[in-house]
């Protein structure tokens, strides 16, 4: 239970110097009641009590004596021990150990007086638990070596991401692939990413492989149009054109050879009537000298002879005409007939033309297809150039993080050192640096041994059960009781020797200071058996 209460000048001296030499907290005061017997009422028994009172932090790992004093209190006809000790107020968990002598004699009368003969000692100890209300200010040993077990995994981790980044670097813990191998490869890569670039631009017009197959696919599919539109459109009107042109040559050939008959018959007419005209001109060449060897009819003769002369001259002219008609209609014939059967323009070598004209179009549209398909991944629906940019950016994308693990683990090695010194030597520095050890060792158990309570013959042996914040090696024992003392030992199994009958009790100490115990931190224990 806790209680407060007002102190003198001496108690706020003494807490004062604990504040200034602590750091810690206000104070509260705690009471044990010990329900050991301080004598009757009657004065017929007395007990004295001795007692030290001290505590562990168990939360700070701090071990200080503490300021405490006994009072009595009654109860029906006896008084009884209470003892008072006080705590900071730093909100941690304290372990209180009591330890000391109860005495106690009976009251006697001799020759009238009072004396108290029988004065015996009993050794007394008792241990509780108390949580302090309130915060805990400044440093601590615990704080340290938490902060030193931090800092040691901290240390562990960065030694075992140095390790793997090491096993990264040198290639052991990934089959073999290592990071000036990553390297080269990534530049590997990068120069065959280079020069499939090149290889898919065209520097003097600045185009990829890919645009100018597109350019050669556009215009070969322009030329196919074409000559598609040439084969399906115009070819057939040409035909038609052709077809109707020989068919007006032909029916020009029929109508000038029927011109040409014509005027054979007109030339045979012709020639008819010059034979007739000649005939007449004879008989009128008779008749005139006929006329001239008469001399009766010679005006009517002369007269029917210029007028039949006169119609054989129109029918000479007519026939003249004709002749010239029908060889003008037999040049143009022949003249047509030629056109269409010239091997230069005529219709079978422009047909001839619009064929191989075709056939090429066709030719280099299937090969402008081809380039386009061999530089064009139709997976990924991506060109050549735009591949090879990606795989040169994948190739730089390589280096750099190859470069930047290369970096960490450069990062986490020097993380794992400081001016030469190992990140585990500066955790024992800052454990060094925070404080001497003040804590005490633990007594877990002490027992006979064997489970041993009791002895007939002159010695007992006691086992002891201890642990320390540092290695329980470092640990010395030692026993005290009635005349015995062993002195401090290595070893935590001691024999008591030299006993005498009666209740015994050993008092067992423990040190962390293996080479001068008296001067380390000692805890104390007390064991109570018996020699029969």
């Amino acid at each position: 239970m806790k209680k407060f209460r007002c102190f003198t000048i001496g108690n706020l001296l003494a807490l004062f110097l604990i504040f200034a030499c602590t750091h810690f907290a206000f104070a509260g005061e705690y009471s044990y009641d010990t329900g050991w017997s301080a004598g009757d009422t009657y004065g017929s028994c007395k007990y004295g009590l001795l007692i030290n009172v001290s505590g562990y932090n168990k939360t700070h790992g701090i071990f200080k004596t503490l300021n405490s004093w006994v009072e009595k209190y009654k109860s029906g006809h006896y008084y009884y021990y209470e003892v008072y000790f006080e705590l900071p107020d730093d909100g941690s968990e304290w372990e209180v150990f009591g330890q000391g002598y109860r005495t106690y004699h009976n009251e006697r009368y001799v020759d009238g007086k009072s004396i108290y003969p029988n004065e015996n000692s009993i050794p007394c100890s008792f241990n509780l638990t108390v949580n302090t209300p309130g915060s805990f200010s400044g440093k601590s040993i615990g704080q340290a070596i938490n902060a030193a077990n931090a800092a040691k995994t901290a240390a562990d981790a960065a030694h075992t991401d140095a390790e793997a980044a090491r096993n990264l670097l040198n290639g052991s813990s990934n089959g073999g692939k290592s990071l000036s191998s990553t390297y080269d490869r990534a530049n590997a890569a990068n120069s065959n990413a280079a020069t499939a670039a090149s290889r898919t631009w065209d520097s003097a017009e600045g185009k990829s492989a890919a645009t100018l197959s597109k350019e050669a696919r556009d215009k070969a599919n322009a030329a196919s149009a074409d000559a598609s539109y040439i084969r399906n459109t115009q070819l057939p009107n040409i035909a038609n054109d052709v077809s109707s042109a020989k068919t007006s040559a032909e029916n020009a050939a029929i109508n000038a050879g029927e011109a040409k008959i014509e005027a054979n018959m007109a030339k045979t007419s012709a020639d008819t009537a010059a034979i007739h005209a000649s005939t007449a001109a004879n008989r009128a060449a008779t008749a005139v000298d006929e006329l001239q060897d008469a001399t009766h009819g010679l005006v009517a003769t002369k007269s029917k002879i210029d007028s039949t002369y006169t119609k054989a001259e129109e029918a000479k002219a007519q026939a003249v005409s004709a002749t010239n008609a029908a060889q003008n209609a037999k040049v143009s014939a022949d003249s047509a007939v030629a056109e269409l059967r010239s091997e230069t323009y005529g219709l079978s070598a422009t047909k001839a033309k619009l064929d191989t004209t075709y056939t090429k179009a066709n030719t280099a549209a299937t090969q402008a297809a081809n380039a386009a398909s061999r530089v064009w991944d139709s997976t990924e629906g991506k060109s050549a150039a735009t591949l090879a940019k990606e795989a040169r950016e994948n190739a730089s994308s390589a280096v750099t993080a190859a470069n930047n693990a290369k970096a960490s683990a450069d990062i986490a090695v020097n993380q794992t050192t400081y001016s030469g010194q190992s990140a585990a030597y500066w955790a024992y520095v800052a454990s060094v640096n925070a404080g001497t050890d003040t804590i005490a060792p633990t007594i877990k158990k002490v027992q006979g041994q064997n489970g041993a309570t009791c002895t007939t013959s002159s010695s007992f042996t006691v086992v002891i059960t201890a642990s320390d914040n540092g290695p329980d090696s470092n640990l010395r024992y030692r026993a005290i009781c009635d005349g015995f003392d062993s002195g401090w030992s290595s070893s935590n199994t001691i024999a008591l020797t030299g006993l005498t009958s009666g209740p015994k009790t050993a008092t067992i100490r423990v040190s962390d200071n293996p080479t001068t115990p008296d001067n380390g931190n000692v805890s104390h224990e007390s064991f109570t058996f018996f020699k029969i």
